[in-house]
């Protein structure tokens, strides 16, 4: 488990709604932990989940969530890519839009980088 900026343990879980009319969402816990809040992002067909790991150094990670997995009460996140690269906190996942300039979609990262000063950072990290 991970703990959030006050100390208090968390583990990444992620909560679905197996019956729509049911008020109580059904909640899946991972196998991953997180030093901070995971990000979320569509892109292309798909969702993706950024966080900070918990294996010491703070690498970051990213993976696409099986969302057929999540609505079967499994862990949605079957693979995950680290980055050779590290945070201080939650990271920042986001779509960059098609423009003249770029006429494909990409998948973004943002994040406070560990050298002390907390340089912002950013990396693409899929495109189309």
């Amino acid at each position: 488990m991970g703990l959030d900026r006050f100390g208090r343990p968390f583990a990444v879980c992620l909560h679905h709604l197996a019956d729509p009319s049911a008020d109580t969402p059904v909640t899946v816990r991972s196998a991953q932990q997180s030093l901070a809040q995971p990000s979320l992002a569509g892109y292309l067909d798909g969702t993706y989940i950024a966080w900070t790991g918990m294996g010491g150094a703070g690498h970051l990670n990213v993976a696409a969530l099986d969302l057929g997995r999540l609505g079967n009460g499994a862990d949605p996140i079957t693979s995950v890519n680290i980055l050779n690269e590290h945070a201080i906190g939650a990271p920042t996942l986001l779509t960059l839009p098609v423009t003249a300039s770029v006429p494909r979609q990409r998948l973004a990262i943002f994040w406070a980088g560990t050298d002390g000063q907390g340089t912002l950072n950013g990396a693409i990290v899929l495109r189309q």
